[in-house]
């Protein structure tokens, strides 16, 4: 039975980290889409916080493959 819990928290993980990394693709995606208008890449202030949102989603997101790959085995 212990291993039924494990089984489930385990599941329960990977639906999570699934959609954390839905949610993180979803908003680099849009962080994309801003930097191409020209409002957004002519102020450069922006441009950093962008820059600076989108590369600390994606070091989360390799940390979140990871965890999902162990998790996926």
């Amino acid at each position: 039975a212990a291993s039924d819990v494990y089984k489930r928290q385990r599941q329960n993980d990977l639906k999570k980290t699934e959609e954390r990394i839905g949610v993180l693709e979803t908003r680099n995606g849009k962080i994309d889409e801003l930097m191409m208008q020209e409002e957004v890449y002519t102020n450069s202030v922006k441009c950093q916080e962008l820059a600076k949102e989108k590369a600390a989603n994606e070091a989360e997101l390799e940390e979140l493959y990871e965890k999902w790959e162990e998790l996926a085995e």
